[in-house]
């Protein structure tokens, strides 16, 4: 990642500004240094450039702090922070209090998609048993996503920051909607689905 922004950075300043302004006349104005700078002015386009640094490594710093409040929610506080819980439950309280709690109709949804997964029953047949009994959704592979969510377990995936590993983490205070034994055969059963798709397609 290092090496991609440091090469689109090089590139930006005597490709793109360059080519800005000798081709259309248009040069870089700095609004907060009330500066119009000029590239073909050494002293200009190094504090051009200097400017540009400064900016990407402030961006660079609220993405860090982004990323670690994240990892800090997510793998240490163990809360869920999604902008809207999966079908099954509900939001309740607020803050760092936030739990989500299971709405049983949709909760015998849920349980009822694993349940015939399990039995072999079609994807395409559970999608439509489940929208009887009130699943929502339109996204593609609606019934994949909800049988390799793990917030159904009370667990969450969480992406590895800096030195600090990812992995799924418990979340806080939360009811399972499935149980681990029946989260794993589902899990197993979906990766063998998958390595004979991909033989086959092989």
């Amino acid at each position: 990642t290092t090496e991609i922004y440091t090469l689109s950075l090089h590139d930006a300043l005597p490709i793109f500004v360059k080519k800005i302004q000798k081709t259309y006349g248009i040069k870089i104005v700095s609004a907060s240094r009330a500066t119009v700078y000029d590239v073909t002015d050494p002293s200009s386009f190094f504090m051009m450039g200097l400017e540009f640094l400064l900016g990407n490594t402030e961006n660079l710093k609220r993405t860090n702090d982004i990323n670690g409040g994240i990892y800090t929610a997510k793998a240490i506080r163990h809360r869920y922070i999604g902008a809207h819980p999966p079908f099954g439950y509900q939001r309740q309280g607020r803050g760092e209090n936030a739990i989500l709690v299971p709405i049983e109709e949709e909760a015998a949804v849920v349980r009822f998609i694993f349940s015939s997964y399990l039995k072999n029953v079609p994807i395409s047949i559970i999608e439509m048993d489940a929208k009887d009994m009130g699943l929502r959704g339109t996204r593609n592979s609606l019934i994949d996503r909800i049988l390799t969510c793990p917030v159904y377990t009370s667990q969450q995936y969480v992406k590895p920051w800096k030195d600090q590993p990812g992995g799924l983490f418990p979340l806080k205070d939360q009811e399972p909607i499935i149980d681990l034994i029946t989260w794993n055969d589902v899990q197993d059963k979906m990766a063998r689905r998958a390595m004979k798709s991909k033989i086959s397609v092989d």
